[in-house]
């Protein structure tokens, strides 16, 4: 019933289009046309140029179909071209056994045409280019790369590599696609392997270079146009370079995710993934858009540094810390910016527990203990109301705990240009006088290009000043580059006032976005960042 009315639909509105007449019978330089009555319709049929009506509406569906169908096809395709390549090997290595009785590697014919062939497909189609190669040693290393719907991107690298190098880069691959029957030999002759740890330590031992995605499956699955890592808590992957003593060089490809795209992520296919690890959506695409792979400078073997935090190293690449020698062993007070949403906050919160297995005691809005739900994340993380007796007792057991004494003031009307809004607070300064604890000033780079707030208007700020209510909602959420800059510590001198230290503190603060932060903020500009090389500190 729906396609013969959606049928109806489209040759009404077709023929509407290329006539631009009524119903009425009319003729337009010469163009001829006529009624005729078909099944009970009525149909006007139009000849344009010698080319019937009903010949250009089948064209008109034609294209829409083939429009809907190709992203589905070119995957399809692709899936084909990877079983003619395994059959390809498997006759290479056939013939190359009958030709030969001496013991080459058998597998080097293989790999040579395919390599080519794969190497051709991504600079015809893709204009594939590969940036950074010389950071990968001679030697062993571990690669960790991000995971695209279809890493085809990675095929590609592989090719290119060995041709440019000749040398096979080992890849790891989940279980499922050694099962699939038929690309065993494909998998063989582009060593690709289901990534045991035995058999990576093994490839790392004899010199090869090991490729590994840490997010997999998963984030092949769920990850999206946002690029986000899905890697949960693993960490495998940093253990077996701190095992094989080798670096990691951290790699991705440009616009993969626009090449190959998932359907947006339900729960219902999160649960049944979860559940039976079966891929039980496909993705979709195959767009000829351009691919750039860039490898980063390798991450040294360090003997002193554990799985957990190479592993936050490698994950951190968008995410910098800098400063952290600032915070003292014993208690301290950190002094902080408020941007539009505190996730700047949360993510140091984060870092420096996996780097120094301490927590940092945080104080929010009394609004936030009373949303339902939210009792236990903020109980894991230490947040507090921040009452002044709650802040002086975590002091006086040795922690750090953090204040932003803009608060939601400043979160809702703060702006671009990066202002403090402390009116007239300075309870954080007798805070540290009474707890005689330094101060430590801290803020992080770009947190208003990630989320903002609408821009200011009296309503708005006479309800929140007058009621206590918020009625804007921020929005953003960009990838943007963060870096959070802890400052030097303001040390506790019994001869300063509240109100000295307080101001003292706010110089300091200011002085410290000035060093490091665009005035005012550019979008633009934050996202280029990702793509800097990682600062370091003086």
């Amino acid at each position: 019933m729906i396609l013969p009315q959606l049928w109806r639909e489209l040759h009404s509105v077709s023929v509407l289009l290329f006539t631009g007449e009524d119903k009425k019978n009319r003729s337009l330089r010469g163009d001829t046309y006529d009624q005729y009555k078909l099944s009970g319709l009525h149909i006007r049929r139009m000849e344009y140029h010698g080319v019937s009506g009903d010949m250009l509406i089948y064209m008109v569906i034609l294209v829409m179909v083939a429009a809907i169908l190709i992203p589905y096809v070119i995957p399809f395709i692709l899936g084909l071209c990877f079983y003619f390549s395994s059959m390809f090997a498997i006759i290479y290595k056939r013939i190359a056994q009958l030709k030969s009785n001496h013991s080459d590697d058998i597998l080097d014919g293989p790999r040579k045409a395919l390599s080519y062939f794969w190497d051709l497909y991504g600079k015809i189609w893709h204009g594939y280019e590969l940036h950074g190669l010389e950071n990968i040693p001679e030697g062993p290393c571990l690669i960790i790369f991000y995971h695209g719907a279809i890493s085809i991107d990675h095929l590609i690298f592989v090719a290119r590599y060995f041709i440019l190098t000749h040398r096979m880069c080992v890849s790891v691959i989940d279980r499922f696609f050694v099962k699939l029957p038929g690309l065993k030999s494909l998998l063989e002759t582009f060593s690709a392997t289901s990534g045991t740890k035995e058999e990576c330590l093994n490839a790392l031992k004899n010199g090869q270079v090991v490729a590994v995605s840490p997010g997999g499956a998963r984030e092949a699955y769920f990850s999206d146009e946002t690029y986000k890592l899905i890697w949960g808590n693993r960490k495998g992957f940093a253990q077996l370079a701190i095992d094989a003593k080798v670096p990691i060089i951290p790699m991705y490809t440009e616009n993969i995710r626009e090449a190959y795209m998932m359907p947006k992520e339900r729960r219902l296919i999160r649960w049944l993934y979860e559940t039976s690890r079966l891929p039980i959506i496909s993705p979709h695409g195959g767009f000829p858009v351009k691919l750039c792979a860039h490898v980063g400078e390798p991450i040294p073997y360090d003997p002193n540094i554990t799985a957990e935090e190479l592993a936050e190293k490698e994950a951190g690449e968008g995410y910098e810390l800098h400063g952290l020698e600032n915070i003292p062993e014993g208690p301290a007070l950190l002094i902080l910016y408020h941007g539009a949403v505190s996730i700047d906050h949360i993510i140091f919160v984060a870092r420096f527990f996996i780097l120094t297995h301490r927590m940092c005691v945080s104080v929010a809005h009394r609004y936030f203990f009373k949303i339902p739900g939210l009792q236990s994340i903020l109980e894991v993380f230490s947040v507090i109301p921040g009452t002044k007796e709650e802040c002086l007792d975590a002091l006086k057991k040795g922690q750090v705990v953090a204040i932003a004494p803009g608060g939601a003031r400043e979160a809702l009307f703060s702006d671009d240009t990066y202002k403090l809004i402390w009116v007239h607070h300075k309870g954080f300064a007798q805070l540290a006088i009474d707890a005689k604890v330094p101060i430590i000033p801290m803020y992080t780079e770009n947190v208003r290009e990630a989320y903002r707030m609408p821009k200011e208007r009296k309503l708005t700020r006479w309800l929140y000043e007058t009621l206590g209510l918020s009625v804007t909602a921020p929005c953003g959420g960009l990838p943007v580059k963060l870096r959070t800059h802890i400052g030097e510590p303001i040390p506790y001198d019994p001869n300063t006032t509240a109100e000295e230290l307080a101001e003292k503190t706010k110089t300091a603060l200011q002085n410290l976005i000035q060093s490091h932060q665009q005035i005012p903020g550019s979008i633009w500009k934050a996202l280029l960042a990702r793509f800097d090389k990682p600062q370091k500190d003086d």
